[in-house]
């Protein structure tokens, strides 16, 4: 509860999305006055590319549901090198989606609980749950609130189903998800709250706060806890129709529980977005960022890192790509202190014979703790591969067979070099249902 009070207290900032696709003069509250709806760039607004199919677009005012059975294998699931333990396990996931549009109002909510049955380490039988808010709301004509929160417990090493690493991109990007955990409780909350204001036809400002919290219960597991608080500013300007520039700055704070180490980042983003079609989007992002961390009672080690980045998204009606690659300050994501990481995400779908997809995902990250102070330096290297087939049965049901491949390799608190495989094939099916609401 405190810490949804600490995320709505927060005073926010920027994601707009209530403007025109060309200059006007004015900006009518109900939309009468734009030609069409203008959106800021991924790299500007902290929201993650999508792989949706050109054709499928967003629906708005429906109630979506539904219910997963699956079994998978999994032969390392303790996540341990040497001598491993394999187990079957058996899930069973219903969730729900409900979005709701109206003049001023925008809003989603999705709940995912989630129960898993193992049949050999049953101390490891988990109940999930992953909830997911986004409310927009137009204060004025040319000032809009954003509130967002997303809370996740799961014993899933992927977090919610599904192989995304990062639920956004560029300067907005907070948490690390890249250090492969093994079957044990993970829970963690990302929230923030915005504001924005459009001062002319093509040009918004805004201002953003964003707290994450990242905690294992099992204390055993060797994994830090971890805490983040930010504060963002920011200027974005469409000089076309196609061609956007951002600035971003950011101040942030992370504290590792474990060895009570915080570090300080400040950064100054510059970023550049091209709409090279309707249905394909290319975003770059770069700036120094500085850091300092201090800690165990040693005197801080100032310093400046570059950030880089960049992101490419392209979709049709049979066929989607989305990609992003990053270099900045992060979170441990369970290390032991901030860290510099490099991740890299991309997602390929395709449909064929109208009732079958084919999907390919991979991920890699690599985090180096910013400062050691001496001490042997606990750093981690992960990379994930995923290929999935899927088949509609009518219009509600889907089966699909999937196989997961994940490598971690890293350097242990001992100074000695721990590296592990897990192979995870599995299949579901799914039942699934959409409601108009408010018609």
């Amino acid at each position: 509860m405190r810490r949804l009070l600490a995320i709505s207290m927060l005073f926010c900032s920027a994601s707009w999305a209530w403007a025109q696709d060309a200059p006007a003069p004015a900006y009518g509250l109900d939309g009468a006055t734009a030609d069409s709806e203008m959106v800021l760039p991924a790299s500007i607004s902290g929201d993650g590319f999508s792989t949706q199919f050109a054709a499928a677009g967003e629906r708005s005012n429906y109630l979506t549901g539904g219910l997963s059975f699956l079994t998978a294998y999994d032969d390392n699931p303790l996540a341990t090198t040497g001598n491993t333990v394999s187990d079957v396990s058996f899930g069973v996931m219903p969730f729900i989606h409900l979005n709701e549009t109206r003049s001023r109002l925008q809003w989603q909510a999705d709940y995912s609980p989630g129960f898993t049955f193992y049949r050999k380490l049953n101390e490891r039988n988990q109940d999930d749950h992953n909830l997911g808010l986004d409310l927009e709301y137009r204060l004025s004509q040319r000032l809009t609130m954003r509130l967002r929160d997303a809370f996740s417990k799961t014993s899933n090493f992927l977090g919610a189903p599904g192989l995304s690493q990062s639920e956004t991109f560029g300067p907005v990007q907070q948490s690390n998800l890249t250090v492969i955990t093994p079957v044990l409780n993970r829970i963690s909350n990302l929230g923030s709250g915005e504001l924005s204001y459009q001062f002319g036809p093509n040009s918004v400002v805004g201002a953003r706060g964003l707290s994450s919290e990242l905690h294992f219960p099992d204390e055993s597991a060797g994994l830090a806890d971890s805490h983040s608080q930010a504060a963002e500013g920011f200027l974005a300007h469409r000089i076309s129709n196609i061609h956007w520039l951002g600035m971003t700055y950011r101040f942030q704070r992370i504290l590792t529980d474990t060895n009570n180490m915080q570090s300080y980042m400040q950064a100054m983003l510059v970023s550049y977005t091209i709409n090279v079609t309707p249905t394909m989007t290319v975003s770059l992002f770069a700036g120094p960022q500085h850091a300092e961390t201090t800690g165990l009672g040693l005197v801080a080690n100032p310093r400046w890192l570059p950030a880089v980045g960049g992101s490419y998204t392209w979709q049709s009606n049979r066929m989607s790509f989305g990609g992003s690659v990053a270099h900045r300050i992060s979170d441990g994501g369970g290390l032991a202190g901030a860290v510099q990481l490099t991740s890299f995400d991309a997602s390929f779908r395709y449909r064929w014979l109208r009732y079958w997809e084919l999907r390919l995902e991979s991920s890699y990250g690599k985090s180096d703790l910013l400062d050691t102070f001496g001490l042997p330096a606990q750093n981690s290297r992960s990379a994930i591969g995923l290929i999935a087939v899927s088949r509609e049965i009518g219009e509600h049901l889907t089966i699909e067979a999937s196989y997961l491949r994940a490598n971690q390799t890293g350097l242990g608190t001992s100074g000695s070099t721990v590296a592990f495989d897990r192979n995870r094939p599995q299949i579901s099916i799914s039942y699934r249902f959409n409601r108009p609401i408010g018609r």
